[in-house]
């Protein structure tokens, strides 16, 4: 019988990467009906006119690159998945024999069915690319060609949490995607003070150090320059394989949870008519107004610019409590109007006016 907490990892062979270390808590069968809806929504606070205000990740594709897909989420929570492909060569093909995978993928777009839990953006379409073989690791050519794959198929984000040491085949794939405007989030890594991994620590990614409900630093959050922002990556609950759900830690989980709060944002701004961004320059300028300094003020490896706040967002910085939506406001875009609904008109023409710890299960 296992006992939990316990770490998975799978260390890499060489041309490989694979999963940080994963700190899993517990596994259930069926989600308590009071956590159904989990901390990274409830801490949002008023998540249900979030997701009606920013249109849940309606019209957004969201790519995976990890373990796959587990069968029986793929019929309930996972059902908006649109496509998967395996790129590991298992004999389960796509579907997830590890749990990591339906786990990153359930944090950023479960749908909730029956005992199951909800995700960041449950209206978003989501791309799987198993990248990652059942126990944890994949050829850094795989992992490349995944990329790619995720690309061509329209993916507007790309979720990696996965790492390893420098690869120029990911490397490049990661630049091809950045320069077609796909924009690519990915885990820092879980190794504390003693350095980041790649593609986390890339030019070409943003890197996700992972802090608890409390937004304080994990500690085994991986520290480096390369740091971009922060999510919740402490005690996560999501899908895992069999049907059933499990509670995680690592950056492995902060990372889908800032790709569900871009997946909101850029839903958001296709429902109001904004053109989506074409760089990662772009995207970082978009998200300033709505970034929470954590840690050293400014940039620090820790947090990176810090912890992205969706209200403040959408709304150009501007602070607006979540219960309070109705009205006239000026955002980055310019000026707008709410209606008592929630619905955010077209902008309007303004011109005229004025460590981890512990025993370490190998896979």
């Amino acid at each position: 019988m296992t006992k939990f907490p316990e770490i998975i990892y799978s260390p890499p062979k060489r041309g490989e990467a694979s999963l940080p270390p994963v700190i899993i808590h517990e596994i259930l069968d069926h989600v308590p009906l009071s956590e159904q809806t989990p901390g990274f929504l409830t801490r949002r606070g008023d998540y249900r006119k979030l997701k009606e205000l920013t249109g849940d990740g309606e019209g957004i594709k969201v790519g995976v690159g990890d373990t796959g897909v587990d069968k029986k989420h793929l019929e309930g929570d996972l059902k908006g998945v649109v496509n998967a492909k395996d790129f590991t060569g298992s004999r389960y093909g796509y579907y997830d024999r590890h749990g990591h995978g339906s786990h990153t993928t359930g944090h950023i777009g479960s749908r909730k069915d029956g005992n199951g839990i909800e995700g960041l953006a449950s209206s978003c379409k989501l791309v799987h690319a198993k990248v990652l073989g059942d126990r944890g690791s994949g050829s850094l050519n795989g992992i490349a060609s995944g990329i790619r794959w995720m690309v061509d198929e329209g993916c507007h984000v790309i979720n990696l949490s996965l790492g390893g040491s420098y690869s120029s085949a990911i490397e490049g794939a990661c630049r091809e995607a950045a320069q077609d405007g796909v924009m690519i989030f990915a885990s820092m890594g879980n190794s504390g003070t003693r350095g980041s991994g790649h593609p986390g620590n890339s030019k070409y990614t943003f890197g996700i150090a992972a802090v608890d409900y409390n937004k304080k630093i994990a500690g085994f959050s991986s520290r480096g320059p390369r740091a971009k922002y922060s999510g919740y990556g402490v005690q996560v609950l999501s899908c895992v394989t069999d049907g059933q759900y499990g509670r995680m830690s690592g950056t492995s989980m902060s990372s889908p949870d800032v790709t569900g709060v871009a997946t909101h944002y850029l839903s958001w701004r296709l429902k109001n008519g904004l053109p989506l961004p074409e760089s990662m320059k772009d995207l970082e300028d978009l998200f300033q107004p709505g970034v929470e300094d954590l840690g050293t003020p400014g940039h620090d490896k820790e947090y990176g610019l810090g912890f992205i706040d969706i209200w403040k967002i959408i709304q150009g910085g501007q602070p607006l409590e979540p219960t309070l939506l109705a009205g006239v406001f000026f955002g980055k875009e310019g000026l707008f109007v709410v209606s008592p609904s929630g619905n955010l008109s077209t902008k309007v023409d303004v011109g005229s006016l004025p460590s981890m710890t512990g025993k370490v299960r190998k896979l």
